[in-house]
């Protein structure tokens, strides 16, 4: 079935109706993007939901003011990537990077109005969606302050045992919230048992 990664996804949400199903097979773009591509912010407003189907993404938000200091967060294959939008842009900036060539399949902005006024689930897919979202951000920020490094480090192995094919030591270390020579450490010491 076409686009079937995507409905496992969103379905994974909520019930997805046949109908809502034949529509997004008209309406979706497929976005193919180089690796190392800053995502522009014209392309979430031509695209305000975004599929990741192949490749990984990281969107990272930096201060101005500490320019040392930044918090990196991945997006992996089969998940939703979804605009940040930062409120204080003259300390911080907000930005979404390919890591590898990525496809993406994208619901164009003049779809969406179609799609809350026709198909209800829609908006409950939405709203669950953010919820989980907001809920792994709050997962993320309790596991740097309370979990310890070899904790985090083997939660993100047992959930993404090929991470390191997918994406860099110094990315991978960032969004553990730890130095990339503590990630090597670790990593010597889970692959050398």
């Amino acid at each position: 079935m076409e686009n079937e990664n995507l409905y496992l996804k969103m379905e994974s949400y909520c019930p997805m109706s046949s109908a809502l199903k034949a529509y997004l097979n008209v309406a979706l773009n497929r976005i193919d993007i180089p690796a190392n591509h800053h995502l522009d912010a014209s392309l979430f407003q031509q695209y305000p939901f975004l599929f990741i189907e192949n490749g990984i993404c990281k969107t990272t938000l930096k201060s101005s003011k500490e320019p040392d200091q930044s918090i990196l967060t991945l997006h992996l294959p089969n998940t939703f990537l979804t605009p940040s939008m930062e409120s204080n842009k003259e300390d911080f900036s907000v930005q979404t990077t390919s890591l590898s060539q990525t496809s993406l399949h994208g619901i164009p902005e003049k779809h969406i109005h179609h799609l809350y006024r026709l198909f209800p689930e829609f908006i409950t897919f939405n709203l669950l969606l953010h919820q989980a979202q907001q809920s792994a951000l709050f997962h993320l920020a309790f596991s740097i302050r309370y979990l310890s490094v070899e904790k985090r480090f083997h939660q993100l192995i047992s959930t993404h045992p090929d991470i390191f094919q997918m994406a860099s030591s110094i990315d991978i270390a960032s969004s553990l919230g730890i130095h990339s020579h503590t990630l090597s450490a670790l990593k010597h010491n889970y692959f050398s048992r």
